[in-house]
């Protein structure tokens, strides 16, 4: 009897497609499966998000299919960069680290439509083999180095900037000052108002016909913007 049940407790396993725990089963058809193109591994790793490629793919296996995560990426619920650090390599050591993948069949469902080719059965043992935590570590160290290199960037560039800063403000405290100086210096003549101007009329006439006074308005006096007169 206790055989019996340990046999039917295995089976019952077996079955669950997902649970705590659980192994990351991707359920895809025999014909589509068999449609699949196979691909080369070298191919395939080589779309790790690291290397520049023609197409910009990034590509994962799991169990002997390869999948095209490029669009996928972006929505990953981990993050992108997260899912970088699987790109190229088999998923397998993945799943087992990141049990979450299993308890729930969100990600077999994710994966299905992205089936893209296949890897040959000794391809997909070597994927296996080479999808190691020190591999997995590796391609986290390479990512982090290179976002550290952009904090030191910015930081390296701060002093740069803050400097432009400073000489814009400088710029924009002198151009007013040159203004206000040269207008002290040629000082504007108004029509009429200023010394020596020709006099203004002291009526004229409007579209209809009707007498204006001219009025003459002053506003600061000065040149390139610094002053005006109507």
């Amino acid at each position: 009897e206790d055989s019996e049940e340990v046999t039917a407790v295995a089976d019952a396993e077996d079955t669950c497609e997902s649970g705590p725990g659980r192994r990351v089963k991707v359920n895809l058809d025999a014909e589509i499966v068999e449609s699949l193109p196979y691909m080369d591994l070298d191919y395939v790793r080589a779309r790790n998000g690291l290397t520049e490629t023609e197409d910009g793919k990034l590509l994962v296996s799991y169990e002997g299919i390869v999948y095209d995560v490029t669009e996928f990426a972006a929505h990953h619920p981990g993050g992108r960069d997260l899912l970088l650090t699987a790109a190229g390599l088999d998923l397998d050591h993945f799943f087992g680290n990141y049990a979450v993948h299993g308890n729930t069949d969100k990600a077999a469902r994710w994966l299905e439509p992205l089936a893209v080719g296949r890897l040959a059965p000794a391809d997909a043992a070597r994927a296996r083999e080479l999808a190691t935590p020190e591999a997995h570590v590796e391609k986290r160290m390479t990512l982090l180095g290179r976002a550290r290199r952009k904090i030191v960037l910015v930081a390296v560039s701060l002093p740069l900037w803050m400097t432009l800063r400073s000489a814009v403000r400088l710029v924009g405290w002198a151009v007013p000052s040159l203004g206000r100086l040269l207008a002290r210096a040629l000082p504007v003549t108004v029509p009429g108002l200023s010394p020596g101007a020709e006099p203004l009329p002291a009526l004229r006439e409007d579209g209809d016909g009707t007498p204006v006074r001219t009025t003459v308005a002053v506003i600061g006096g000065g040149i390139a913007g610094c002053g005006a007169a109507w």
